[in-house]
């Protein structure tokens, strides 16, 4: 009795509840399970079949419901094909807080799951606290959950040293990491755009210009390109204020001390929506309101939707960060490094940096609050 023709065959195959492997789908198609393997994983090495073979065994292996068991090649390969964004807990682990807000990490991990998608690695959102000495989270240093780390926010050198130390790869998203840890930066050219905001405001008039800055190492050269830009313009007297992380009660303090400055700011520029919409809410209730009494503009990420400012309803004028691009180019970099461990890295680190685009709204009107006696 001749066997059948299976590339001719029209008997429906029933998935099976049981998972199906490489050797299922070979013992249907007639064929050896090393010419399965070679078809299902793209990978045709040496081996020879035609298309039609190739076709056959993939509709048998979708009629089966073959799923490739990545747990099982992660572990011929000591690799978990996952890489980890790992960022710093808010103040007294509040949830949800961080210097950026919650809408900056989930461009960061859209970025990522997006270069994870295209090279098949999972991904996975983790954190260390600013408040605790364990360092990070312990899942993606001892047990090899992770390949690799994509740090972001806030990083010290310890956290990084440890990472390193336990031979996991990291990179940096945003500026705002230790100068001495020697991985990869990728963030948004805060300091030029903060330059050219200086230089607009002032032709605009704006004689009094403060900036507010987070924590941390990126605002150090962010508030030195601002000062630079300031001491170039003859009469414009600029100040930085420090605010630390994002709360309603310092909003609040940041607020009162604007509205009872003697030389009170015309233009403010703010490190973060949040703070934006915060501050101005609470100098409306000084009875300062935007662009009546100052300008306002901040850097959040590329893709907010537009916010109106309580009080007038001016909407904000913004300074975008390109982060959902530099989320995924530093994933796939990361990834790539990962697949070649055998490539020569070059030494010290290397700065990737896109430019910001600058959105002027009616929160930077040329307004009357140049002119407003003080």
């Amino acid at each position: 009795m001749s066997s059948p023709d299976i590339g001719n065959s029209q008997r429906i195959v029933t998935p099976s509840s049981t998972p199906v492997g490489l050797a299922d789908v070979a013992r249907e198609a007639g064929v050896s399970t090393t010419l399965v393997s070679r078809v299902l994983r793209g990978k045709r090495g040496n081996v020879r079949f035609s298309e039609e073979t190739e076709r056959r065994i993939r509709r048998i292996a979708d009629e089966l419901g073959y799923v490739p068991r990545r747990d099982a090649q992660n572990l011929k390969h000591r690799r978990s094909r996952t890489v980890a964004l790992l960022s710093p807990q808010g103040p007294e682990g509040i949830r949800g807080i961080d210097a950026w807000g919650n809408h900056f990490l989930h461009q960061l991990l859209e970025g990522i799951e997006t270069a994870c998608q295209e090279h098949e690695y999972n991904c996975l959102y983790s954190h260390w606290s600013m408040e605790d000495s364990t360092l990070p989270h312990p899942r993606i240093m001892l047990d090899r959950s992770v390949d690799g780390v994509v740090l972001t926010d806030f990083t010290v050198r310890s956290v990084v040293d440890h990472l390193l130390d336990t031979g996991v790869k990291c990179v940096q998203i945003g500026s705002n990491i230790d100068p001495v840890c020697e991985i990869d930066r990728y963030y948004g050219d805060l300091e030029s755009a903060v330059r050219d905001v200086t230089t607009a405001l002032y032709g605009h008039g704006h004689r009094r210009v403060w900036l507010f800055r987070p924590i941390g190492f990126g605002p150090d050269e962010i508030e030195r390109a601002f000062l630079e830009a300031s001491r170039r313009k003859e009469g414009l007297v600029a100040k930085s204020r420090d605010f630390g992380r994002f709360s309603d009660t310092i909003i609040e303090e940041q607020a009162a001390i604007v509205a009872d400055a003697q030389d009170r700011p015309t233009a403010l520029i703010c490190p973060n929506g949040q703070f934006a919409v915060g501050l101005a809410a609470a100098l409306a209730k000084r009875g300062m309101q935007c662009p009546r009494d100052y300008c306002l503009i901040a850097w959040l990420n590329e893709g907010w939707p537009v916010t109106y400012l309580p009080g007038s309803g001016s909407a904000l004028s913004t300074i975008d960060l390109p982060y959902y691009n530099a989320a995924r180019v530093a994933a796939a970099d990361l990834i790539r490094s990962l697949e070649a461990p055998s490539q020569e890295l070059p030494t010290g680190y290397r700065n990737h940096m896109w430019p910001c685009k600058i959105n002027w709204r009616a929160s930077c009107e040329a307004a009357a609050c140049v002119a407003l006696p003080r």
